[in-house]
């Protein structure tokens, strides 16, 4: 008995396939960022001098969006001085595999209100203390934790990223 058979292999075609998953990966970081925003500055740091706000729009630019703000109830608008204390980055390394957004700011008012409640004190000095020089502040000074609120809408976005299908660039060559 004699058996004649035509055997298949596959080829991956990986220069394809990992150019189209950095490029879906850069993608799914700007969308990343947006969820992150949401989560994060726009539901939770309000705007007073537009400072705290302001720290966020160099990433928000590079995401592709922008950042809103709310009626100024301060004296001074104090975006540009938001803008000067921050920087953000968004990495791509398709080698690597690696894929972030880092964001920080030296503006020390946010700082302060994402870790602890401040109050009113008549006659406090700006030092920094959690005291509030100005009677008409914000309505919630804080805490904001808006870095716990950030991480948990990340991990769920995250957990809905999903890769190409490596099955669209298998080739078939007769062997």
């Amino acid at each position: 008995m004699k058996f004649r058979c035509k055997l298949t292999k596959f080829d991956l075609d990986m220069s394809k396939y990992s150019g189209d998953v950095a490029e879906q990966m850069r993608n799914e970081l700007r969308k990343a960022v947006r969820v992150w925003l949401k989560a994060t500055v726009r539901t939770v740091v309000p705007t007073w001098s537009g400072a705290s706000r302001a720290t966020f729009e160099i990433l928000a630019k590079k995401a592709g969006t922008s950042i809103s703000y709310g009626p100024q109830k301060s004296i001074k608008d104090r975006k540009p001085l938001g803008r000067k204390e921050s920087s953000a980055t968004l990495q791509t390394n398709k080698k690597l595999g690696q894929y972030y957004f880092e964001w920080e700011t030296t503006l020390k008012y946010f700082i302060l209100n994402e870790n602890t409640r401040q109050t009113y004190q008549e006659g406090a000095k700006d030092t920094g203390s959690g005291r509030i020089i100005y009677k008409k502040g914000l309505d919630q000074p804080g805490p904001y934790n808006f870095t716990e609120k950030g991480q948990a809408a990340l991990e769920q976005f995250i957990a809905t990223v999903k890769l190409p299908n490596p099955f669209f660039y298998l080739k078939a060559k007769p062997v």
